[in-house]
């Protein structure tokens, strides 16, 4: 399995509590870059580099960790169950893009590592707090095609890391409007891949 689309119900308590986390730091998001605190909460703000503009705002701390753990904790033993193997959450951000059109984006692999085989042991997760329909979805290659997957507020989209090319698809709109992703991590106890993901996430911004 390279990827899934699982249900979720994002109008549950632990979805409100972080979007409402997330509307209280985005003005400072779009203007600071580093260290962001808020109450007990701890991000790092990291301007990233395949997609133009894109901000990843990444969880520092147990707290906030906690805070993006607790939306996935009623699909977790669905998804160790799909992916035939046992996850944990390593890492876990706010995708911010800020601008009315995007046309540079790569596809890229999330994590690259000679040790990768089956069953998976990297998984990226993804899902919508600010997104429309005239905004990107995903794009992503599958038998070298191209495939897009549109983003659902009641759904997350999980794929292998290590297997599925991907990209933001480019879009044009008539003003800036936000668009908001939550993105989180998950790795096995394997050692190789909790090394291969630290090193890739540090690049990006996760310290």
């Amino acid at each position: 399995m390279i990827f899934s689309k699982i249900k979720i119900n994002s109008k549950g308590l632990e979805f409100s509590k972080l979007k409402k986390c997330y509307d209280s730091i985005f003005e400072t998001i779009i203007k600071t870059r580093g260290i962001i605190t808020h109450d007990n909460l701890k991000f790092n703000n990291h301007l990233g580099d395949i997609t133009k503009g894109i901000n990843w705002t990444w969880s520092c701390n147990a707290d906030t960790l906690l805070l993006f753990e607790n939306c996935i904790r009623d699909i977790k033993s669905q998804i160790n169950s799909i992916f035939k193997n046992e996850f944990y959450l390593f890492g876990a951000s706010f995708i911010t893009l800020y601008d009315s059109e995007i046309s540079d984006s790569d596809f890229h692999l999330d994590v690259t590592s000679q040790y990768d085989q089956s069953p998976t042991n990297i998984l990226t997760l993804i899902f919508p707090l600010y997104v429309d329909d005239s905004m990107g979805g995903l794009e992503y290659k599958e038998s070298d095609k191209i495939q897009i997957y549109k983003y659902n507020y009641d759904e997350v989209f999980v794929w292998d890391a290590c297997k599925l090319a991907h990209r933001t698809q480019p879009y044009k709109l008539s003003q800036k409007k936000k668009r908001v992703l939550v993105s989180m991590n998950l790795v096995s106890k394997k050692s190789w891949s909790v090394n291969s993901l630290k090193t890739t996430l540090r690049y990006q911004g996760n310290l």
